[in-house]
């Protein structure tokens, strides 16, 4: 299993907001991928904050590897294939 990296998310439409956030939005959400410097729980050092077209939050994630990225964007129904 591989780990996320800021390369994976920004070939995948993620834009850096800053030196641990970024951000992906569509007509749907708008999704932020927040990387810490210490595991939350774990080991998993991203946090996945979703959030309604009007930035409404809809729920959060702690994640770490891609496998786990791609299961929360089918959930939410993101397609990222671009």
């Amino acid at each position: 299993m591989k780990d996320i990296t800021k390369d994976f998310l920004i070939k995948k439409g993620f834009r850096e907001e800053y030196g641990n956030i970024f951000t992906y939005s569509n007509k749907k959400y708008t999704i932020d991928a927040v990387y810490y410097n210490k595991p939350l729980y774990h080991n998993r050092y991203w946090k996945i904050l979703i959030f309604s077209s009007t930035r409404y939050m809809i729920g959060h994630i702690l994640i770490q590897t891609i496998e786990q990225f791609k299961k929360v964007m089918e959930i939410c129904e993101v397609d990222l294939n671009n």
